[in-house]
């Protein structure tokens, strides 16, 4: 299990650099554009995967003690601060995404095959309780990624950007 999801979360990373490599000559208001998915923009989308992945990392970091998430500058910040940071400016949502990236496959590192089967429980933003298995949350927050990636892929090609992450057999995971 954990190999899987290690080599997934390292997939998420480069493709999110390969995002942000494509995005780096495309004209800012481009960006802004609304091309009519749900979150309207390219900008918007990856502010999304952004506050997404933070979301859950924070939400790790009550499942139990990680030497990874413990003092982490975007975990501990005050509230609102990097949220406001990712919205703030694309440049910014990058960086950060991309710390948010390798603080999740250190995380996964971090992690044994007897700590990914383990049950974890923790509320929604809406308040509902659930309980899953460890390695379920981690893959829901990969999978939720890759979908909005695809997204974005979208939205670029309805933008006329020139734009292609190859597959997941593509990348390197070492």
């Amino acid at each position: 299990m954990k190999s899987c999801i290690t080599a997934m979360a390292r997939y998420n990373k480069q493709v999110n650099q390969a995002i942000r490599r494509i995005l780096s000559d495309v004209a800012r208001e481009s960006l802004e554009v609304d091309a009519g998915t749900f979150f309207h923009t390219v900008k918007g989308t990856i502010e999304h995967i952004a506050l997404a992945e933070l979301l859950w990392l924070r939400r790790f970091s009550s499942f139990g003690k990680y030497a990874c998430l413990e003092n982490n500058r975007y975990l501990v910040s005050e509230p609102g601060k990097v949220e406001k940071d990712i919205i703030e400016k694309i440049e910014n949502c990058f960086v950060i995404l991309e710390d948010l990236d390798e603080l999740l496959i250190k995380l996964i590192d971090e992690l044994t095959e007897e700590a990914l089967q383990r049950v974890v429980r923790y509320k929604n933003t809406k308040g509902d309780a659930f309980e899953k298995i460890f390695y379920q949350t981690i893959l829901h927050i990969l999978v939720h990624g890759i979908h909005h990636q695809g997204e974005l892929s979208a939205i670029m090609d309805i933008l006329k950007i020139k734009n292609d992450f190859p597959g997941f057999t593509s990348y390197k995971y070492d």
